[in-house]
């Protein structure tokens, strides 16, 4: 997750670079949707944090209200399912949706 001209990488591709600017915000709405203290969360570990969240939602069988808080519909989150690691892929999932909205939000208000 290197930090690289204010764009730090969340971890689950280059696909999509994370405005470093935006990063406290991030972990604010993953605290929200999450309902998990994250802020003391190196950025290095946020992903493999988000994974312990998502595999002890599923012991507790509290995904669907996870998946529910985060807007991750029931095909995206199947797919996740079918994958060889699912708990590993839907905490990609969590993050990246989670990221899209902190930026959503962050456009839409500069009016862009």
């Amino acid at each position: 997750m290197a930090h690289q001209e204010g764009l730090i990488n969340l971890g689950f591709s280059t696909e999509m670079a994370f405005p470093a600017n935006l990063y406290d915000k991030l972990i604010a709405q993953l605290e929200k949707d999450l309902g998990y203290p994250l802020s003391e969360i190196a950025q290095e570990a946020l992903l493999a944090e988000i994974q312990q969240i998502v595999e002890q939602a599923v012991q507790q069988q509290k995904l669907g209200h996870i998946l529910y808080k985060v807007d991750i519909s029931e095909k995206q989150s199947a797919a996740c399912l079918n994958d060889s690691n699912p708990i590993e892929s839907l905490a990609h999932l969590v993050l990246k949706r989670v990221a899209q909205k902190v930026l959503f939000r962050w456009q839409y208000s500069r009016g862009s």
